[in-house]
């Protein structure tokens, strides 16, 4: 069994991909640049699973993929098996995780692809021609390459200057960079330009001590997932005030910093993962769930969730 997609939001629009996909391209057809910014391997994707499966299949095929995928990585790079328990719950409470997991469907799939070319690649080349193919995924991507290119560039200075360079570049193309992104016709920039942007400060407080540990204090593996995961918290940090998107890329950075975390069995890493989870459930029961990644209420949320796997299977 699995859980129906009407629960959750944009589930339909990616029915629409498969279903309505001639459609999708008549709509850019007049406009090669428009078509170029709007995830043609993505739509490409659809027409080769639209041959074989229903809409509603497609949906459930990517969710697999994506779910497999975090279980996978949480079993490769846990320390031992409290490490693995305290990554999983993570992944299940924080608000941009689990949205990257069941609602950004594109998103997830096009930072996977990025993930994997980080971890079993070594050519450079090659990651960053696979990095931008997965711009082509999803258009947030291009945030990824970006800061992929600067530390390929800047690799002979120190890590912190990097973080500089990230923090001074997102900081100041953040004012306009929406504008831009709606002038190549990129779909989301012209949500994000009308939507109503006004972040509170405990995000930015809570992620904000997440970076100071790991830039201050962190006792680990200090390798190409480390550097990727901070300097997307870095970028996060610095677009925070300034422009929505911000948010958005943090649920593709928050699944790589959950990997540095669960890494090493320590104390400080334990107390991390701790305090997200006590943070986020108290969220949840604050209503982030609904308000960002659900079409039903919680009740009818957590019937399904008891409905789909329930207790006496186990």
């Amino acid at each position: 069994m699995t859980l129906p997609n009407f629960i959750f939001r944009d589930r339909e629009n990616y029915e629409t991909y498969v279903n309505h996909l001639d459609g999708i391209l008549y709509s850019y057809s007049e406009n090669d640049v428009v078509l170029f910014f709007n995830e043609p391997i993505f739509l490409f994707i659809n027409y080769i699973l639209g041959v074989f499966f229903t809409g509603e299949q497609v949906v459930y095929l990517f969710v697999f993929f994506i779910v497999t995928s975090v279980f996978f990585l949480l079993r490769k790079y846990s320390s031992n098996l409290l490490m693995f328990i305290l990554g999983l719950c993570a992944f299940l409470v924080i608000s941009y995780t689990f949205h990257f997991q069941f609602v950004i469907l594109r998103q997830a799939l096009a930072t996977l692809l990025i993930l994997y070319s980080i971890i079993y690649i070594k050519s450079k080349r090659n990651i960053f021609l696979i990095s931008l193919a997965a711009c082509f995924i999803h258009s947030s991507m291009f945030a990824l390459l970006l800061i992929i290119s600067i530390n390929f560039i800047f690799k002979d200075k120190s890590f912190n200057f990097r973080c500089l360079i990230i923090s001074f570049i997102f900081g100041f193309f953040g004012f306009f960079v929406l504008k831009i992104a709606e002038l190549f016709g990129i779909r989301q920039a012209q949500y994000l330009l009308e939507f109503d942007y006004t972040p509170g400060g405990g995000a930015f407080l809570l992620w904000l001590g997440v970076l100071l540990y790991l830039l201050y204090y962190y006792r680990g593996f200090k390798d190409n997932i480390y550097e990727y995961g901070v300097l997307g918290l870095v970028a996060f940090i610095s677009l925070y005030f300034i422009n929505p998107i911000a948010g958005r890329l943090m649920c593709s950075f928050v699944p790589i910093i959950l990997l540095i975390l669960i890494r090493n069995f320590n104390f400080g890493n334990i107390f991390i993962l701790l305090t997200l989870i006590i943070v986020y459930v108290i969220l949840i029961f604050n209503g982030v769930l609904v308000e960002n990644s659900l079409l039903v209420n919680g009740d009818v949320f957590f019937k399904y969730i008891s409905q789909t796997f329930p207790l006496k299977e186990f």
